[in-house]
C-alpha cells in the first residue's frame, strides 16, 4: 500500500488543476466563524458510552474497517509511567547514610540505577519485584491527541459535542496507524482524511450544534486561492527533511484540501476507498 507522502501531496497541490477545483471546494464546503454557545463539560461516563456505542460504530461503518482493536480513551487527565529507574534511585537515596557528601549521594544514586537497568534487561527478579511499585503520574490532557506509541486517543475537557467530534478525529488516527501509515511522513494524508471523517459526521447526525461546532473549528481552513498560492510558494519541503515549520503548521489545512477535493470527485465514498488504495486522492 502505498500511501502519498507529504512530499508528493504538496507538489499535487501546486498543479494548476488542483488550484482551479479550489473554487468549487469554496463554494461546496462553506464554513462560518460564528461559535455556538458553550455548553455543560461532558462527563467522562457520557464521553466513553458515545465514543462505544455512536462514534466507533459509525467511523468504522464510514471507513469500511472491521474487527479494529479499540484504542484506550482518556478524558481529562491521563497517566505516564515513572518506570524504574526513579524508583530505584529513591530507594537508593533513603539508605544513604546522612554523612555521605552529596557528589558521593549522586555517584550511588546513579550507580543503583544503572545496576537496576542491567538486571532487568537480563531477566533478573527484581522486575517482578518492582512491577508491584511501578508508579504513575497522572497529568491533565491540554490538547486533543493521538499517541500511537501507546493506541490511546487523548481528549481535552470540553463540551459533548466537541469531545465528539475529536474523538472521531483521533480514532481515524488510530484506524490509520493500524494500518501501518506512517503519520510523519504522510501527516497530510492523515490529517485530510480524519477531517473528513469529522465533517462526514457532523453532516449525518442531524446535529446542528454539533454542525456548527465544526464550521466554527475549521472556519480558517475556508482559503482563497491565492492564500494557498503563498503557502506553495514560500513553504519548503524535501523527502530527507520533510516539511517546513510553515508547511508543519498548515498541515490541518493542506490536508483537508487535499481530501475536501477528492470528496467532490469521488463522492463520500473516498474516505473508505483510501484507506485500500491511498493514491486514489491525487487522481
Amino acid at each position: 500500500m502505498r500511501v502519498p507522502t507529504d512530499l508528493e501531496v504538496i507538489e499535487w497541490l501546486k498543479d494548476s488543476n488542483t488550484l482551479t477545483s479550489l473554487e468549487e471546494v469554496s463554494q461546496t464546503f462553506l464554513y462560518h466563524s460564528k461559535t455556538p454557545p458553550k455548553t455543560e463539560i461532558a462527563e467522562e461516563t457520557d464521553v466513553l458510552q458515545a465514543f462505544h456505542t455512536e462514534i466507533r460504530p459509525f467511523v468504522d461503518h464510514l471507513l469500511d474497517v472491521n474487527e479494529i482493536r479499540p484504542p484506550k480513551i482518556a478524558y481529562k487527565t491521563t497517566n505516564i509511567d515513572t518506570g524504574y529507574l526513579s524508583l530505584a534511585a529513591l530507594q537508593t537515596a533513603s539508605v544513604c547514610p546522612r554523612d555521605t557528601t552529596h557528589t558521593t549521594r549522586r555517584q550511588l544514586i546513579g550507580f543503583a540505577a544503572l545496576c537496576s537497568a542491567i538486571a532487568l534487561s537480563a531477566g533478573f527478579g527484581i522486575r517482578t519485584v518492582l512491577e508491584s511499585q511501578r508508579e504513575t503520574t497522572q497529568i491533565p490532557i491540554r490538547k486533543n491527541q493521538y499517541k500511537s506509541e501507546d493506541e490511546e486517543v487523548q481528549l481535552k475537557e470540553d463540551s459533548l459535542e466537541e469531545v465528539q467530534l475529536a474523538s472521531a478525529h483521533e480514532y481515524t488516527h488510530h484506524i490509520q496507524n493500524v494500518y501501518g501509515i506512517e503519520y510523519k511522513t504522510h501527516s497530510l494524508f492523515c490529517e485530510g482524511q480524519a477531517r473528513g471523517v469529522e465533517r462526514q459526521m457532523a453532516s449525518a447526525r442531524g446535529n446542528k450544534r454539533m454542525l456548527e461546532v465544526f464550521n466554527a473549528a475549521y472556519a480558517d481552513d475556508h482559503i482563497s486561492r491565492p492564500h494557498l498560492e503563498i503557502i506553495l510558494q514560500k513553504g519548503t519541503v524535501s523527502a530527507t527533511k520533510g516539511m517546513d515549520k510553515l508547511f508543519w503548521e498548515n498541515r490541518h489545512m493542506l490536508g483537508n484540501i487535499l481530501f475536501t477535493i477528492a470528496e467532490l470527485k469521488h463522492g463520500p465514498g473516498i474516505y473508505a476507498e483510501a484507506l485500500r488504495d491511498p493514491r486514489v486522492v491525487l487522481e
